[in-house]
């Protein structure tokens, strides 16, 4: 003697594979996003549970460099003094867990043998789960035009001082 039971599952698998193809749609968004987007934990280690292709780029890194806990602050920033200045800062700021704290404008990521690059970055905790939205965007050529117009002005500046001496010592001497 046999028994046996059957399931329709076509509404299940139906559910599944709308379900593969929403993840498909919202991912395929994420990497086509022009700033970089990371969720991950910073304490007590900086661990990614996941970044899109930008989030490592503009930091200057591979994926596989910072995926292992903690790696981050070593891979980002070689500088050993600036290195611990922006991770204190940035723990203190996430601590606080004030959003308004966990925005950092104009980072410089220097690295050996390049151009200094800037970013900014901005976290959005998710309190249920520990975890935070980091977000970054390359602010490199906004940064470059700004300190090219601070030399300009005082280049400016300069010319201007130098011509109103001159010409208060033409009056002077005109004045003799």
């Amino acid at each position: 003697r046999v028994s046996g039971s059957f399931q329709d599952i076509t509404d299940m698998k139906q559910a599944e594979m709308e379900l593969r193809k929403s993840k498909g749609f919202i991912l395929a968004i994420i990497e086509s996003l022009p700033i970089g987007i990371a969720v991950n934990i910073v304490e007590p280690s900086v661990t990614f549970d996941f970044m899109n292709d930008n989030f490592a780029k503009f930091y200057g890194v591979t994926k596989k460099e910072i995926e292992n806990p903690d790696t981050f602050w070593e891979a980002v920033y070689d500088d050993p003094e600036f290195r611990e200045e922006i991770k204190n800062k940035v723990l203190s700021d996430m601590a606080s867990n004030n959003p308004e704290r966990m925005k950092w404008i104009d980072i410089p990521i220097k690295k050996e043998g390049e151009i200094v690059r800037y970013i900014s970055a901005s976290n959005i905790p998710l309190a249920e789960s520990g975890q935070v939205i980091s977000t970054v965007w390359d602010v490199t050529e906004r940064k470059m035009l700004e300190l090219e117009l601070i030399k300009l002005k005082d280049s400016l500046e300069e010319k201007v001082k130098e011509k109103t001496q001159e010409l208060n010592e033409r009056i002077a001497e005109l004045e003799r």
